[in-house]
Formats: structure tokens, sequence, C-alpha cells
């Protein structure tokens, strides 16, 4: 398997890790948003604005990896590079998901208190 076919499969991967996370909190989401601003303008763009922000997160994770020399001949280096990788997505994923939910809980909370 050469380096290119890694590099891809792990992108292909991040994408559909990124996608299904999605997929699982997109209700949680939408409940949310409708929750914290009642206007359906302001709730598409926050959702989108959500998802686009996931999808690159697991993305740019991904994509970010490098694979040494070796691991054109040794398949250990390349499951170990392979996995790294996907180390690296989720790692990006997760942070971005506590941001993103930070700000939405700062969002509600001083949207509460003008209430």
């Amino acid at each position: 398997m050469d380096i290119l076919r890694l590099y891809l499969i792990g992108v292909g991967v991040a994408a559909v890790f990124g996608i299904v996370i999605v997929l699982l909190l997109k209700s949680g989401i939408e409940s949310l948003l409708k929750t914290m601003f009642p206007e359906a303008a302001v709730q598409k763009f926050w959702s989108r604005l959500f998802y686009t922000v996931v999808m690159l997160a697991s993305l740019s994770g991904a994509m970010s990896a490098a694979y040494p020399d070796e691991a054109k001949t040794d398949r250990l280096i390349r499951i170990w590079s392979l996995m790294n990788q996907w180390e690296a997505m989720g790692f990006r994923l997760l942070w971005t998901l506590l941001v993103i939910l930070a700000v939405f809980l700062l969002a509600y909370a001083l949207r509460k208190k003008e209430t």
C-alpha cells in the first residue's frame, strides 16, 4: 500500500467520522438553537456554521498527517501512522466541540440574563 492511498483512506475515514458526529448531534443542536434563538434564519446560520466547523475540524486533523519514509516499507509503521492521523483528527474535533459548546452556553446564559 503506497503512502498516497494510506493518506486518502485516512482523509476518507475522517470525513465519514465528521458526518457521523454531525448526524448524531443534529437533533440536539437544533433543539438547543431553537431554545437560544427564536428566529429561523439565525438558527439556520448557527446550525450551518456548527456543521461546517465540525467537518473542517475532522478533515484538518486528518490532512495534517505526515508519514515517515519508513512507512513505505514497514507495514507496522504505516498502521501506526494511520492511527496517529485518526488520533489527531479526534483530538481536534474534541477541542472544537468543546469550544463550540462553551460559546453556545455563553450565548444562552447571556440571553437568559437579558430576559
